[in-house]
C-alpha cells in the first residue's frame, strides 16, 4: 500500500523487515525484487546492486528478477552483463510471461543496440513492436535502430526528427520530414501510414484517407 501511494521509505522500511540475512536463508524472490526496484527509484544504486546481484544468484528461474537486473546493469552502462542475463531468459522463455516477454524484448533491442550489433537490436524491437503494451516507446526504438542501420538509415533519420517534431506539436514540420522519408522510399508503408495519422489529427480527412491507401 505504501508502494502505490509513492511512499517509498514506509515500503523500503515494511519490505526490508521480510528479507532474511544473506547467510541466514534464501529470501522471497518477490520481496528482493521489490526492494531492489525501491532501493533504485530512491537512487541508492549500490544497494540495489547488492539486491539485484543476490536475487540472481538465489533466484536464477525468477524471470522478472533477472530482467530487471538487466535493466538496471543496461541503464547504468554495463550492456555486456546486461546481455548475459538477457541470453539466459532468451535460453529460457517460459521465465517470463506476456508483457514481461515483451518488456524483455524491448530491453534486449536497447542492449544490442548498446553493444551496436544493429541486426539483432533491429530483430529483437520488431519483436516488441508486434506485442508491445507501450507502443510509443516501441515505435520510437524500432524506428532510432533503423536510423543507425545503413539500409534504412536515409529514410529513417527524417522520421525520426519527423516523430520529434510531432511530440512538440511542430505538426507542418513533422509532416514535411515524412515527406522527405517518402521521397527516399516510397515501398514503404510506415510514412504513409504516420502522415496519415497527422492528417487526422489536423482534421483534413481526405489527406489522411489518401495516405491510408497508399500504404
Amino acid at each position: 500500500i505504501s508502494y502505490e501511494r509513492r511512499e517509498l521509505d514506509t515500503a523500503l522500511n515494511t519490505i526490508a523487515k521480510a528479507i532474511p540475512p544473506e547467510k541466514q536463508m534464501k529470501a522471497n524472490p518477490r520481496h528482493l525484487l521489490l526492494y531492489a526496484s525501491l532501493l533504485d527509484k530512491k537512487g541508492q544504486r549500490e544497494a540495489a546492486l547488492q539486491n539485484l546481484t543476490r536475487l540472481k544468484n538465489e533466484s536464477i528461474n525468477y524471470g522478472p528478477g533477472v530482467l530487471y537486473y538487466a535493466d538496471f546493469h543496461l541503464r547504468n552502462g554495463k550492456p555486456k552483463e546486461a546481455l548475459r542475463a538477457l541470453q539466459y531468459l532468451i535460453r529460457n522463455p517460459g521465465l517470463l510471461e506476456g508483457m514481461q516477454r515483451a518488456d524483455a524484448f524491448a530491453v534486449t533491442a536497447k542492449t544490442f543496440e548498446s553493444l551496436g550489433m544493429m541486426d539483432q537490436a533491429l530483430r529483437f524491437a520488431k519483436a516488441a513492436f508486434s506485442s508491445h503494451y507501450n507502443r510509443d516507446e516501441v515505435v520510437d526504438l524500432l524506428f532510432r535502430i533503423k536510423s543507425k542501420i545503413p539500409k534504412y538509415k536515409d529514410a529513417y533519420s527524417y522520421i525520426v526528427n519527423a516523430r520529434q517534431a510531432d511530440k512538440a506539436k511542430i505538426i507542418d514540420k513533422a509532416i514535411n520530414e515524412y515527406v522527405r522519408a517518402l521521397e527516399i522510399n516510397r515501398r514503404d508503408a510506415m510514412p504513409f501510414m504516420l502522415l496519415a495519422d497527422l492528417y487526422e489529427t489536423k482534421g483534413e480527412i481526405y489527406e489522411a484517407i489518401d495516405r491510408y491507401t497508399k500504404a
